[in-house]
């Protein structure tokens, strides 16, 4: 995969000396010349605003300082390994808990899977049905409050105890008027829940970020409207088939996720990352630098043999896949694809893979995909450098030391992996 360019900020001071700058620390060698002290980015605090601004020049890794991850999984889980327990099914979010177990959400068995820090299986939590305990629909599945397990489904959330035993359930309400998005993170307390509402059947709106209490007195209750922001790059169809706008290919995106009790917005064609507080106060900017890279006859080509390949398992689908000549697409593909956060509140984004095709909202990785690249923020706002993972995984979850991810075969067979993160 090749590699974006930094730009490097330039100064126009030619001679070394020393000038009161806002936290950035300059040093002069022997020669005289200037040398960065790259783990030392600027900031800036503002405070009317109460806003911290950190830019950063360079990446603090150099070359051959980057973290590495292996490129054969040290845990694998699922029936392509041989392992034993139920089978997996549309496996939706991993979640590792503190002690090393990991916990599968098996959305095809309406099941939570839990398996050792090895891959050995040790019990299923859960079953199809609407009582106490049960799992029907699950959307996603959340670690916070130590190892307390969280499973949202459309209109409830049940808690589980670390060892899979059934605490309670809650009932969720939404705001009226908006197209509703599942739960989409959680407080590290398990307090509050962040969703993310659209005003529907329009291209180009405002999304709205909610933040929700969970109470066990109460259920939930919204508490605040952290505010708006610009909506996804939607294409509007006509047609009677035409019921919402469609993603643009290639367009543009926010991308968030939630760290401890704070947001994190990353737009998808900038190099900005934006943190939000739980009062929805932004509390922090970083920047670093990258380069867009142009809309090629080559991606164009992905474009039209992954739509046909969509196509021809979902020819239903049709009306909403027009030649990309019709959709006036951008002239530079996004940035990035996708933003999380590991237990070190260290950021990872996704850098735009070129398999995307210009959908990498459609398309999940494959085996044969060439690695892919992820910028690490870590949590001071140092932007460290670029980790390179293994493609064909589906990263579902980052730890400081471990990454998660489900991968598939060519019959579209399921395999939990694990990979390992090394630090030296």
């Amino acid at each position: 995969m090749k590699r974006r360019q930094s730009v490097p900020f330039r100064s126009n001071q030619s001679n070394c000396g020393v000038a009161l700058v806002t936290l950035v620390l300059i040093a002069c060698g022997p020669d005289g010349a200037r040398h960065e002290d790259r783990s030392s980015p600027r900031s800036q605090f503002d405070s009317e605003m109460g806003t911290l601004v950190i830019e950063n020049s360079a990446p603090l890794w150099r070359l051959g300082e980057e973290w590495q991850v292996d490129t054969v999984p040290t845990v694998a889980i699922g029936a392509v390994s041989g392992g034993h327990g139920p089978d997996l099914m549309r496996v939706g979010d991993i979640v590792p808990l503190s002690d090393g177990r990991i916990v599968v959400q098996n959305s095809g068995t309406s099941e939570l899977l839990l398996y050792d820090s090895s891959g050995m299986f040790l019990q299923a939590v859960g079953r199809p049905g609407r009582g106490p305990g049960e799992l029907s629909g699950m959307l996603r599945l959340f670690r916070c409050g130590g190892d307390t397990l969280l499973v949202t489904e459309a209109n409830a959330i049940s808690v589980f105890s670390p060892s899979g035993h059934f605490v309670r359930s809650h009932r969720v309400s939404w705001s009226p008027g908006y197209d509703r998005h599942e739960i989409g993170g959680v407080a590290a307390d398990c307090s509050i829940g962040l969703t993310v509402y659209r005003e529907p059947r329009a291209p180009g709106t405002s999304v709205y970020y909610h933040r929700y209490v969970f109470s066990r007195e109460s259920g939930t209750r919204a508490k605040s409207n952290i505010g708006s922001f610009a909506g996804p790059d939607l294409v509007p169809l006509s047609g009677p088939w035409a019921i919402n706008p469609v993603p643009q290919p290639f367009g543009r995106e926010d991308l968030w996720t939630v760290t401890g009790d704070q947001m994190v917005i990353v737009p998808s064609d900038t190099a900005e990352l934006r943190t939000w507080g739980d009062a929805g106060k932004l509390t922090r900017v970083v920047r670093w630098n990258a380069r867009p890279e142009p809309v090629g006859e080559a991606d164009r080509e992905r474009f039209a043999r992954e739509s046909e390949e969509f196509l021809r398992l979902n020819p239903e689908e049709a009306p909403l896949f027009p030649p990309l000549e019709q959709l006036s697409p951008p002239t530079h593909k996004p940035l990035f694809s996708r933003v999380l956060a590991d237990d070190e509140q260290t950021l990872w984004i996704r850098e735009y893979p070129v398999s995307a095709a210009g959908r990498p909202w459609l398309r999940r990785p494959r085996e044969g995909d060439p690695p892919e690249e992820w910028t690490v923020i870590d949590s001071t706002g140092r932007w460290l450098g670029v980790v390179r993972i293994p493609g064909g995984v589906e990263v579902k979850a980052i730890q400081a030391r471990r990454i998660l991810g489900i991968a598939r075969d060519a019959d579209d067979v399921e395999e939990v992996r694990v990979y390992r993160i090394i630090r030296e």
